[in-house]
């Protein structure tokens, strides 16, 4: 668990190959990576996965380059990522070292490029690290990963309007 950083960023087409794609800015490892609005986002990671860090880049794959966005809240890595819709980012878990204690929700408004934080919203001992993250419709699906010990929990965490209220 002591994977390095690397800028490499490897690109599948419809036809089934692979090719390279424009390096990220910094060498970076254990970030998540998000589509969102037509464009994708890295999020945290470091160039060592125990690290953390608070980088954020958007990617365009119309034009090939990667943009540096506002710094996520807090130094993460061993975290997850979804999108709602269009036009939110939610952050869940993490940091890699310490996240059985980060019951917090980071959220990234995409389009105004400004992070928000939903405190303490997940429930008491259910920070973790490396866990499947997903979205269905106005839902967040955590299950899995590892805080102290190996998690076999599945929560469900309902949004509100806004996206500033989770409820799991």
């Amino acid at each position: 668990a002591t994977g390095t950083g690397s800028t490499t960023f490897i690109k599948y087409t419809m036809n089934g190959t692979w090719i390279s794609g424009t390096p990220l800015p910094v060498a970076l490892t254990g970030g998540s990576l998000t589509a969102c609005n037509g464009k994708l986002y890295y999020i945290g990671g470091s160039a060592a996965v125990t690290t953390g860090g608070t980088g954020v880049y958007e990617y365009d794959p119309s034009t090939g380059v990667w943009t540096t966005k506002a710094p996520l809240p807090i130094a993460l890595s061993g975290h997850g990522s979804v999108a709602w819709g269009d036009s939110v980012i939610f952050v869940v878990g993490g940091p890699y070292t310490g996240s059985g204690t980060n019951l917090n929700i980071q959220f990234f408004r995409a389009t105004a490029n400004i992070w928000g934080t939903i405190t303490a919203s997940l429930p008491a001992a259910q920070g973790r690290r490396t866990f499947a993250l997903g979205m269905s419709g106005n839902k967040i699906i955590m299950s899995g990963g590892f805080n102290t010990a190996f998690l076999k929990t599945t929560w469900v965490g309902t949004l509100g309007s806004d996206a500033t209220q989770l409820t799991w």
